[in-house]
Parts: structure tokens; C-alpha cells; sequence
């Protein structure tokens, strides 16, 4: 096609109501990002098969992981700015109009700083959870909740902690460990202990966070128990025992849930750690079954997907982590790492495209973005190695007077297409602070960048496939760059 061919939009039939949808507008590679005014086609023909016969997975919807970082850099923005950043990710008419939203319980490894939300004097044990406070988040991830709110009023939150209370762990330490991303060993390895007495703490801690996020006008609808347990990283997280997980679910997490009459489900997981991942799912008792309908993968257990569902075939399956990009390790037909910035350029693009392709085919029922927003820099809470990450959404930023001033720039983009919604595009422009991509296939074109959840390097074993084989059928579908 053409670049700049613009295909009408139908106007609905069959009694249907008639539904406003944009026209589809296509590009084709080298012809991106080209000023003048579009085209529209006179003639031309599609082809779609559908085969009634065939049922496949059904289909939850796309998301996005909300983080302290995100909100501050879209706190340097004008209030207009800000608001339209936010339609761009939530809007079902002007955005990615994305279902779900991933919360961290407590500090991600793209918080401001490691903090959890019973952080006590002297990390001494609160079991009754006399310090649990979630006013920390009313800083910033609320807010950044409450916008998407306002834009998408039926969006489903889940949430995962990066790691429980320091004084739930032996060492008491936020991060998993201080190893050199080098290799050789670290001062200390961080793990959940395993005692009934802190395993039934922690459950409360879950119950007090749906509690009081539910007071705040946000229903949790699924937790995970842990983000990636296989890892520790240097960074918030945590290690736990062989088996303890599915056992912390079935014991405690499920019946404390019950107990306060939470109607919170659990997906299982994150589980992103190949090596791990039979101990962890295995852990999964007859009594955590009771709880749980779902698990939440990542990375490289995407080949478990057929075993998980051999076994639990009404589970859900929720990606929970798109890869990042700019890897500072070894990955098969990726670019070379940029340590000054996160490309977000097209090679992103087709690399993000065939993640997406993979797990739709694998018969994941959702998909989650990591970072939707981030300064120009993306680096995380690792300071040993800065990774600087792709993001949703950009916010350039300059340091003046201890704030900020910056304007937003909407990256290389990623065709994100919700399941029963027509093509759409609008005329390209550029409006005072925002630079604004076409939309094209039902979502806004944006690039879908994964936060710095694996600082691991080599001890991570990657899936090792190149994404360029399985992209090629996305490449006429990739909108213009910026950069």
C-alpha cells in the first residue's frame, strides 16, 4: 500500500449502532513519518477468514504497569500534557484503551527509592501490621491510578510485590543481593523466611493493601504472590525456600483473603525463571488451587504455557512483563547495547512486535507492558549497572532549580490492536510540548518497553530466539519513527 493510504471507516449495520472509528492509515517501510496530507484510497480490497470452527483463547485485554518513575516525569508536564499522555495509554477512542493495570506492592525496581508498606524501626517484626501505611503511594501511584481512572472507568488492577517487608527476610534487606553484575558473590543472598508466624504476616499485608486501596476507590482484582521468586537481583526482591510459595498461597495468602471477605483472586507467579519454574509450579498444592485461577509469565517461561494449561486448562494466562530492549547481555538478533539511552527505534519495534505475536500464539489470554512512562534516561534503582529502558511513553526532562521541565515525546512505535476494534488513523501534527504519532490499528502506535526487571546478565538464561524471523509479518504494519 501506499504510504499515507487512508481506508474509511464503516459505519456500522444489521441493526447494530452506528460507532465513530477512524479511518485505517498505513505506511510502508521508508516511507514513515513523511509530512504532507494523507491520501485517501478510492478502491481497493481485504481479505479477512474466519474459521468458525476453530475456538481459540479468550482474550483479556493489554495492560500496563504503573510505577513510581512514570508519575514523575509526567509531574513536569502541563496539566494538558499530562492529560492527553493519559488518554494515550487509556483512552478507547484517542489511545491504547489498555484493560489492566500492574501495581507494585511497595518499591518496584522503578520506584524513587526502596521503601514496602510496613517499613518499621530497627526492621522489627509487626505482625499485627501496626506500621502498614500506604501513604507513601499517595505521592504518586495513586494519583497516576486515579488518571487512568478518570479515562478508563472500567480498568482492572493486579498487583505483585518486588519484595516483602525487610523485616520479613534473612538478611533484612530490601534488595535480593549486592553480587557484582560481573559475576562472583555478594555480601548477602535475601530470602522470604519461612516461619508461619512471618508467612501469616505477610498474608495480612496483602489483605491490608486490598483494604486500603479499596478505600482509595481501587479494587485489587488479582495479586501475585511475588515478582520473578527465581531471582535476586539488586534491587527489591526476594528468594524464597523450594515449594514455599504455593504453600504461602494455599496456607495463608488464601484463607487471610477469605477471612476478610476479599473477593481478590490469585494469579500465580510472576514466574520468569526457567531454572525455578518447576519447584515454583509445582509448589502449587491442592489447597493454593483452591485461590487461584491464573498465572502470571514472563521472559523465558513461555514454553510452559502448554504444560500449565495440560493441567489447569481454565487457568488465565497473563504475560506480565514485556522484554525491554537494549539488553546489556547477550540476546540473539537484537542490537548492541546503548548504555547512554534506550534506543526505542525501529528495530524495537519489530523485535516488541514478535514478543507480542509469540505469546498471542502460545495462547496467552493478556499481555502487559512494563514501563508505560519514562524520562529520557529509563535507568532504574541498580546502580552497579544502569540500564537505560525502552518506555510507553517518554518525558525528556532538564534539571533547573530542583524541578524539571520537560515536554512528551511518544517513542518508536509498537501496533498494539484490541480484539473487535476497527483500524483507525488521524492526521499527523505535532501541538505544542507533545510529539503525537498516527494511530493505526485500533491502538495508538506506541512502543512497549520493559522496566530494568533483569539486571542478571548472563545468570539469566534468555530464550535465545530471534524475533526477526516471526516479526517479518508485522514489518508493513509498523507505523513511522521519530527519531
Amino acid at each position: 500500500m501506499p504510504a499515507a493510504a487512508v481506508l474509511p471507516a464503516s459505519a456500522g449495520g444489521g441493526g447494530s449502532p452506528v460507532v465513530n472509528r477512524p479511518a485505517l492509515v498505513t505506511s510502508g517501510p521508508g516511507a514513515y513519518w513523511k509530512e504532507g496530507t494523507l491520501a485517501p484510497m478510492s478502491g481497493g480490497t481485504a481479505t479477512v477468514t474466519v474459521d468458525p470452527s476453530s475456538s481459540l483463547q479468550k482474550w483479556i485485554g493489554f495492560g500496563g504497569t504503573f510505577n513510581e518513575a512514570g508519575w514523575d516525569a509526567l509531574s513536569v508536564l502541563s496539566q494538558a500534557d499530562r492529560d492527553r499522555a493519559i488518554r494515550l495509554l487509556f483512552s478507547a477512542t484517542e489511545g491504547a484503551n489498555f484493560a489492566w493495570g500492574r501495581l507494585p506492592l511497595g518499591a518496584s525496581d522503578y520506584a524513587m527509592d526502596r521503601y514496602t508498606l510496613d517499613d518499621t524501626p530497627e526492621n522489627a517484626a509487626d505482625p499485627n501490621m501496626d506500621h502498614f501505611s500506604i501513604e507513601r503511594d499517595k505521592l504518586r501511584l495513586i494519583p497516576f491510578i486515579k488518571a487512568a481512572q478518570l479515562v478508563k472507568g472500567d480498568i482492572k488492577f493486579w498487583a505483585s510485590p518486588w519484595t516483602p517487608p525487610a523485616w520479613m527476610k534473612n538478611p533484612a534487606k530490601f534488595d535480593g543481593t549486592d553480587a557484582p553484575p560481573s559475576g562472583g558473590s555478594g555480601t548477602f543472598t535475601a530470602k522470604m523466611k519461612s516461619d508461619s508466624a512471618t508467612l501469616a504476616a505477610y498474608a495480612l499485608y496483602f489483605a491490608k493493601y486490598i483494604e486500603e486501596y479499596a478505600k482509595q476507590g481501587i479494587a485489587i482484582d488479582r495479586v501475585s504472590p511475588q515478582n520473578e521468586p527465581g531471582y535476586a537481583t539488586r534491587y527489591p526482591s526476594c528468594n524464597w525456600d523450594d515449594g514455599a510459595l504455593g504453600t504461602f498461597v494455599g496456607t495463608h495468602l488464601g484463607p487471610t483473603l477469605a477471612a476478610h471477605n476479599l473477593a481478590t483472586k490469585v494469579w500465580f507467579g510472576t514466574l520468569s525463571n526457567d531454572t525455578t519454574y518447576p519447584t515454583d509450579i509445582m509448589s502449587l498444592t491442592a489447597d493454593a488451587l483452591k485461590y487461584t485461577d491464573g498465572v502470571t509469565l514472563q521472559w523465558n517461561t513461555i514454553g510452559r504455557i502448554p504444560s500449565i494449561l495440560s493441567a489447569h486448562s481454565s487457568f488465565q494466562i497473563m504475560q506480565s512483563e514485556h522484554k525491554c530492549g537494549n539488553y546489556p547481555f547477550t540476546v540473539a538478533g537484537t542490537p548492541a547495547f546503548n548504555p547512554e539511552k534506550p534506543p526505542n527505534d525501529q528495530a524495537y519495534a519489530v523485535e516488541s512486535w514478535g514478543y507480542l505475536k509469540q505469546w498471542i500464539v502460545a495462547n496467552s489470554n493478556g499481555y502487559s507492558a512494563w514501563n508505560m512512562v519514562l524520562d529520557v534516561n529509563g535507568k532504574n534503582l541498580d546502580a552497579q549497572r544502569p540500564w537505560p529502558q525502552n518506555a510507553l511513553l517518554v518525558v525528556p526532562q532538564r534539571k533547573a532549580a530542583d524541578r524539571y521541565a520537560g515536554v512528551l515525546r511518544v517513542p518508536s512505535p509498537l501496533l498494539l490492536r484490541r480484539s473487535g476494534r476497527r483500524a483507525r488513523g488521524d492526521h499527523r501534527g505535532r501541538r505544542r510540548g507533545i510529539q503525537e504519532p498516527r494511530r493505526e490499528f485500533g491502538h495508538r502506535a506506541l512502543q512497549l518497553g520493559r522496566g530494568g526487571d533483569d539486571h542478571r546478565g548472563a545468570r539469566r538464561r534468555k530464550d535465545g530466539s530471534s524475533s526477526n524471523a516471526s516479526t517479518r509479518l508485522g514489518d508493513d504494519l509498523l507505523e513511522g519513527l521519530i527519531e
